[in-house]
């Protein structure tokens, strides 16, 4: 007899503010969802390729490297462009969308937000 185990979801949460981050990340394991958590780009960059990761939740205001540089080389890379990607932002502007899809976003959710709406995009996304 084989038993199948389900794996769950792999999901890597990138935000530089240690308390979003812990919000996030407690927001999508109490979904169902295994996750794994980055402070920087130049660090979650690193993490794609090293695990298969089902979408990552990437803050666009990042030091250094950015959620835009982030994305653009997620989407760029051969190995990782099928990860799906959910930018959080607090910027709700005008040109918000436009600027993240033309770096490859998938979703967008702005700040503030609350845990229902993240569940939401990530039911739509995985």
């Amino acid at each position: 007899m084989v038993v199948k185990i389900k794996m769950g979801k792999l999901v890597l949460v990138v935000e530089d503010s240690p308390t979003q981050l812990e919000v996030l990340k407690n927001i999508v394991a109490s979904a169902g969802y295994d996750v794994r958590t980055s402070i920087s780009g130049e660090e979650a960059l690193k993490m794609v390729t090293q695990d298969p990761f089902d979408l990552v939740i990437l803050d666009l205001l990042l030091p250094r490297v950015d959620g835009f540089e982030v994305c653009r080389r997620i989407k760029r890379d051969p190995s990782t462009n099928k990860i799906k990607v959910l930018a959080i932002t607090s910027f709700d502007v005008a040109d918000i969308a436009d600027k993240t899809s033309a770096a490859g976003v998938d979703e967008i959710l702005i700040k503030p937000f609350k845990p229902q709406d993240l569940e939401k995009k990530l039911k739509k996304l995985i």
